[in-house]
This record gives C-alpha cells, structure tokens and sequence, in this order.
C-alpha cells in the first residue's frame, strides 16, 4: 500500500512539473514573438504576444506557488517586460518593486520598473528605478536616455509620459545597437549573455535553441 501511495504521489508531482513546464513553454515562445514583431516595428503583433506571454507566466507561477517553488529570475523579468509591454503597468510595477526590495538591479527591474511607474504618472518611483542604473550595467546608449529623462524630471522641462517616452526610444535604440547591428562581438559576452544564457534578449534575436527567424536589421 506504501508503494502504491509513493507511486501515485510521484505520478500526480511529475504530472504538475509537466504541466507547470508546458505553460511556462507557452509563455516563452510568446515572448519571443512579441520581441521579434517589436523589433521588426509591429507594435499591434507585439502587444498581442506579450499579453498572451504575461497570461502564460501568471499560471505558471502560480502553479510554482502552490508548489512551493520560486521561478527563476529570468522568468520574472520576462513577465514583467511582457506585462509592461501589453499595457499592464500595474502589475508590473508590483512585480519590478518587489525584486527591486529584494535587492535586484538588473538593468530589466530597473528600467522597466521606471517605465511602468511613469507609466501610472509616479514620478518618484520612476526617479527611484532609474537612478540605480549605472555605468556597471554597460548600455550607454540606454542610459544616456535614462538620464535625460531623470534631468527632465528634476527640472521639470518633462512630465512622466515624455520621460517614459525618452526612456522607450533610448531603450529601442539600445536594441538596433546590442541586437540588430550587433555592434559587440559575442566572444566578449558573459556567459549569460549569449544566446543560450538566462538573459539571452540583451544581445541576441532569439536563445539558441529557438526556431525563431533571425530579426533583419532596419
């Protein structure tokens, strides 16, 4: 009878695991898309794949919840990009705030966290995101607008939409930089950097193992 109720258990655990894997899968693959088609300029595509990607990594998550596990980092930020990205600033801004109180400073949780904040008019939070980016985080292009923006707030030259607005094209043109002329070579990439890395989208179309074509230059 033990064996038996060992048996059943692993069964229903493995059965969960997969099922957690398959959505977290979907919610993958969704984004992936919806970075192709924001990069190629298809801001209406992107937005429906994001929205499907941040539905996707919710019940994932949730599923991680009920089981007691924590999704890694990289999933995180990739939910709170797709959540940013499909107009759920919110939510974002929640997801971002509590790996930012958690002591997070990836460059992802601290421009994205801005953005979402500006985003629902919070100017300081906005403030308190994009002040930690620095030269450490290597995106000068980036960060030179994260500055204008900030500068633009202190003076108040800017509201929080303009300043969100100044962030996304120094964001965008990050992009056409690290991504699409691939202006550094991937030999001098950190580990989790390149394409098969946990943060892959900083410096490539698509993770390696993906069937994703390959983003042209514009």
């Amino acid at each position: 009878m033990k064996q038996l109720f060992r048996i059943t258990a692993m069964a229903v655990l493995l059965t969960t695991l997969a099922g957690c894997v398959s959505t977290l899968n979907v919610a993958d693959r969704s984004f992936e898309s919806a970075r192709r088609n924001r990069l190629r300029g298809n801001p209406e595509a992107a937005t429906q794949e994001y929205s499907a990607a941040a539905t996707a990594y919710n019940q994932s998550f949730e599923a991680n919840r009920k089981d007691g596990r924590t999704p890694f980092l990289s999933s995180r930020l990739k939910a709170g990009m797709s959540l940013y990205w499909s107009g759920q600033s919110r939510a974002a801004l929640d997801l971002f705030t509590t790996l930012f109180d958690a002591r997070d400073r990836t460059r992802e949780t601290l421009v994205y966290g801005g953005l979402a904040a500006a985003d629902l008019g919070n100017k300081d939070a906005a403030v308190k995101f994009w002040s930690e980016l620095g030269p450490a985080h290597d995106v000068y292009t980036l960060r030179q607008g994260v500055q204008k923006a900030l500068a633009g707030l202190d003076n108040g030259s800017m509201t929080t939409e303009q300043a969100q607005d100044t962030v996304r094209q120094a964001l965008l043109d990050q992009d056409k930089r690290d991504v699409l002329q691939r202006l550094t070579p991937a030999s001098q990439l950190s580990g989790e950097n390149t394409c098969s890395g946990r943060f892959w989208w900083r410096y490539n179309e698509s993770p390696c193992s993906s069937d994703v074509r390959p983003v042209r230059a514009f």
